[in-house]
């Protein structure tokens, strides 16, 4: 019987054109301003990409030359659901604007939480934060780590339909005045029905003498962790409740302009 043999000849070439273009893209130089988009989601709502979005997402970011960062990051939400300014009107399926909260809790690079705080949003809305200005310049601790992080979003519904507490300034409402809904993290999030967010965050990076902008989608968790969910509003609430120092809120774009 005659041996047969199988010849792997293609193989080893078409594995050394991957490498090839592998070494080309890794020598490949990442200059300053440029923009390297990913379309990275993770798992969504519906447990696979396509779908909505989830209510819980994640995201890092770094501003201190010593980890990898090269100044501030910006981190942008959307609300997708519902119709603006309640003007969407199409036989009567749109009557009135839905308002949402982007619940933001920021952690250090030592997994503790210094920041939170409750913004409203509304349907195609664009909020943008500066992580150094707005989302990481009041850190609780007194000698916080937050040239790096994590930053959790959570969609809710709104969930302080009577005001939020004057003492409490993690929580923001819709428009100034006494008795006007607003957005409480230091409680749990209200995620039923079309509560989802959609956002993306912008880091600036320094690695090995490059410097590049790369632009981001959040991680989507989905319904998050049932335990890291009742962590968050726990955390938050401590912050709120602290009354020796006024830190730990962050700041909403509306109110902080």
């Amino acid at each position: 019987m005659r041996k047969r043999s199988l010849s792997f000849g293609w193989l080893t070439k078409v594995a050394l054109g991957i490498s090839a273009l592998g070494l080309i893209a890794m020598s490949a130089p990442a200059h300053a301003g440029t923009i390297l988009r990913s379309s990275t989601t993770g798992a969504n709502a519906n447990g696979g990409e396509g779908g909505p979005t989830g209510n819980y997402l994640f995201t890092w970011f770094a501003t201190f030359s010593g980890t990898s960062g090269n100044g501030d990051n910006i981190l942008r939400l959307i609300d997708p659901n519902g119709c603006g300014n309640g003007f969407g009107i199409v036989n009567g399926s749109c009557t009135a604007e839905v308002d949402e909260c982007a619940m933001i809790y920021v952690f250090d690079s030592d997994q503790e939480m210094g920041e939170c705080c409750g913004c409203p949003i509304t349907p195609n809305e664009l909020l943008t934060f500066s992580v150094e200005d707005e989302l990481a310049d009041n850190f609780q601790q007194a000698s916080p780590d937050n040239g790096a992080g994590v930053i959790v979003v959570v969609g809710s519904a709104i969930n302080a339909p009577l005001g939020c507490n004057p003492a409490n300034q993690t929580c923001n409402q819709l428009a100034p005045g006494p008795g006007v809904p607003g957005c409480d993290p230091t409680v749990p999030a209200v995620t039923a029905g079309d509560t989802n967010l959609d956002g993306s965050i912008t880091h600036n990076q320094f690695i090995n003498g490059h410097g590049a902008l790369t632009e981001i989608p959040l991680f989507d968790q989905g319904s998050g962790d049932a335990v890291d969910n009742a962590y968050l509003v726990n955390e938050c609430g401590a912050i709120a409740g602290n009354a020796s120092a006024r830190a730990g809120f962050c700041a909403c774009e509306r109110i902080s302009g």
